[in-house]
């Protein structure tokens, strides 16, 4: 089984998604820290009463809260391939055709992922226990309540672990769909368990992975201690302009674990493992039929005849991997949205339709990769050029079909920035598919944006406010990512 974790580490550890996770981790931890001002605020609790972000216990407890949501989709993004490149790579016939143990073999791979997430996890506790002590002094820093906040998120990582390997071994999930269901079914656990209006279930209680539950408690046991109210008010990841008018200290002590707490986290830890144990059944025990791939080396042979309609084999690509069938109903919604008002619009339509639509952007700048299209066009003068151009144009098309009927019912302002904003949606999925050699990581990252849009991030400002700025920022997200695809595209050339 060593060998197994081992190789695998190897495999995706020399990939540079890998390192450029870590650095990226290790630079946004800035962002997370909780702040006294500002139009984006990471954490805010009862800001009437407590004076904001004063003292060093709030970090641990900010970066935890919005950590406990990334990780895990970093989590599925990163690992959801790792069965996939043994398939690839022919390591999963070599093994059908040994005696080797399945339950090893999966138990490697759960290992190796686990390490993975624990490596995200412990970047961002350097990088964070190194800025609170930069900005509060070290002396500040008591160490339990530092580390207590990133300790809880360990159960839910290895859930996340053993929930990846798992639906790589089932049946209809081993595509966009188990990677895209997977990345909602996170979110969706993540909201439930951040409420703190309700008293959360037991279920939730078992599958709270991002521990957010636990610091819940922990702020409302600090607001009991501090001056005996309690908590009004708490957003993660919330906008405001206001000023900010209490004055109490609020600090916030280790986080105490019940023996209930103890036995919950258990449970998802038995859960992880019977996950692992099943997918050592699951998995196929003669090799799989790539049709998928061999469909796209039916397209590869008539790719001279194609690349004289334009713009035509990059829409295969493009819509070659999704079903008829959810292509129609992206197709029902949006001929529904064109009905209804704008609040409806903004808050349900358009989420709804990019959301529906994940599959399809996706596949900008990967497919051309995977099935060798783009090997065959640099034999082409200018054909590398002329897809790039052309599948960026079909995405850019794509958005802008899509915000069609938003753009209706939306002043001349907030229509043009969502016009930039699409553009823009377009061009960085291409890029990061040109990159990363991989449709996860704009999967997550389109499944991040919406959901901190539906909870009031002002991510992109369409109802008024600073829809100026927004425009700005995303109109330098277009020009950066036509810059990093031109290079990286001159950079495979040469290779």
């Amino acid at each position: 089984m060593s060998a197994i974790i081992m190789a695998t580490f190897h495999e995706k550890s020399r990939h540079a998604s890998f390192w450029g996770i870590c650095v990226a981790l290790a630079f946004s931890v800035v962002f997370m820290f909780p702040k006294s001002s500002g139009a984006m605020r990471p954490l805010i609790i009862n800001p009437n009463t407590y004076a904001q972000a004063n003292n060093a216990t709030w970090i641990p407890v900010s970066v935890s809260f919005i950590m406990g949501f990334f990780l895990p989709l970093i989590g599925v993004a990163f690992l959801r391939d790792t069965i996939a490149l043994d398939r690839i790579n022919g390591v999963m016939t070599l093994m059908m055709t040994t005696r080797g143990n399945r339950v090893k073999y999966i138990f490697g791979k759960f290992v190796s992922n686990l390490a993975f997430l624990l490596i995200f996890l412990l970047t961002v506790m350097s990088f964070t226990l190194l800025g609170s002590g930069l900005k509060y002094g070290f002396a500040a820093v008591n160490i339990r309540q530092f580390l207590m906040p990133f300790v809880i998120i360990i159960p839910g990582l290895c859930f996340v672990a053993a929930l990846t390997l798992l639906t790589e071994t089932l049946p209809g999930l081993k595509g966009w769909f188990g990677t895209t269901g997977l990345l909602v079914l996170i979110a969706v656990i993540y909201a439930s368990g951040t409420s703190y209006q309700g008293t959360p279930s037991h279920l939730q209680r078992i599958f709270n992975l991002s521990g957010s539950q636990y610091l819940v408690s922990n702020i409302k046991t600090a607001i009991a201690q501090t001056s005996g109210q309690s908590l009004t008010l708490l957003r993660v990841i919330g906008s405001s302009t206001a000023k900010y008018t209490g004055k109490v200290n609020l600090t916030f002590p280790t986080i105490q674990l019940t023996g209930t707490d103890v036995l919950n986290m258990a449970i998802l830890v038995g859960a992880s493992l019977l996950l692992v144990l099943l997918a050592s059944m699951l998995i196929e025990r003669r090799p799989q039929q790539r049709t998928k791939l061999l469909r796209f080396n039916r397209l590869q042979n008539r790719f001279t005849a194609l690349m004289k309609l334009p713009g035509y084999t990059q829409f295969r690509l493009l819509t070659g991997t999704t079903h008829s069938s959810w292509l129609a109903m992206i197709l029902i919604v949006w001929l529904l949205s064109w009905s209804g008002d704008a609040m409806q619009a903004t808050q349900r339509n358009l989420p709804l339709l990019f959301l529906m639509a994940v599959p399809l952007f996706s596949q900008l700048g990967v497919l051309g990769q995977q099935t060798g299209v783009n090997s065959l066009l640099r034999t082409i003068p200018n054909g590398k050029s002329k897809a790039l151009f052309q599948e960026g144009l079909a995405g850019v098309i794509l958005a802008v079909v899509l915000i069609l009927p938003i753009l209706t019912k939306l002043s001349a302002n907030s229509a043009f920035l969502l016009i930039i904003w699409g553009i823009q949606l377009a061009l960085v999925a291409q890029t990061l598919g040109l990159v990363t050699s991989s449709s996860r990581a704009i999967q997550m990252v389109m499944i991040a944006f919406f959901y901190f849009y539906l909870n009031g991030a002002p991510v992109l400002p369409l109802n008024g406010g600073e829809w100026l700025f927004a425009t700005m920022i995303y109109a330098m997200l277009c020009v950066i990512a036509v810059l990093a695809m031109l290079s990286e595209s001159r950079v495979r050339f040469i290779r």
